[in-house]
């Protein structure tokens, strides 16, 4: 009986990154590479776990499955994932300590291996790629540990003159009247396929958000993401 690695290596790659995108790609992605080492490794690579699905994974609260430094979801934001990296800011905003130093110890070991900065991450560049590309519904959601965040870290007087905090509940408010626009026209127009998917508003680059980006490299800055 012929194996899956007996498959030509462009075929077997083409079968890993269709995986690596479904609607479970993570999921997917790990039952497939439990099959044999060949394609573990291939599964592995920087370039397939950048683009690896982890939609299904932004509906959870619990963090504490992921508390593996080689975890999929640690691996794929290393590796530049953006819902990843958004992930991991969730659990970080939301005060999941184990993240926290799992970064400061990965990045003290790449230090001390004098390893290339990419792969580095720090809480400040996780959340700010988490305003910049997170969906709508999951920045409402941790309205209020952002704030909490920014005032903790910047300091409150700190955050107050800079005015992060007014340009994120500013956001917020865009995000949410953008929301109901949308849901408001789906109701009238969705037989007639005329508007974005939801999707696709949840990352609009707005305003607000930009303003927001802008603040918040003053008040953190850093190599934007």
């Amino acid at each position: 009986m012929a194996h899956l690695h007996d498959l030509p290596l462009d075929l077997l790659d083409l079968i890993i990154v269709l995986l690596a995108i479904s609607t479970d790609g993570a999921r997917d992605l790990t039952r497939f590479a439990a099959t044999c080492k060949q394609i573990k490794i291939m599964a592995e690579r920087l370039h397939i776990q950048s683009i690896v699905n982890l939609h299904q994974l932004t509906f959870t609260d619990d963090y504490t499955k992921h508390h593996h430094p080689h975890d999929l979801l640690c691996e794929c934001a290393a590796a530049g994932n953006r819902e990843a990296m958004s992930i991991l800011a969730m659990a970080i905003l939301s005060g999941d300590s184990w993240f926290k130093h799992m970064l400061e110890d990965r990045n003290k070991r790449s230090r001390e291996l004098k390893m290339s900065v990419y792969g580095l991450m720090h809480s400040h560049t996780l959340v700010r790629s988490f305003i910049r590309y997170g969906y709508c519904t999951d920045i409402l959601k941790m309205r209020r540990h952002l704030l909490n965040y920014v005032a903790s870290c910047a300091g409150y007087r700190a955050a107050c003159a800079f005015g992060i905090l007014t340009a994120v509940n500013k956001m917020c408010s865009e995000m949410v009247h953008k929301i109901n626009a949308y849901r408001l026209s789906v109701r009238e127009y969705d037989s007639f396929g005329n508007n974005l998917s939801l999707e696709i508003l949840n990352k609009d680059l707005g305003d607000d958000r930009k303003k927001v980006l802008v603040i918040f490299d003053k008040v953190f800055p850093s190599k934007p993401i």
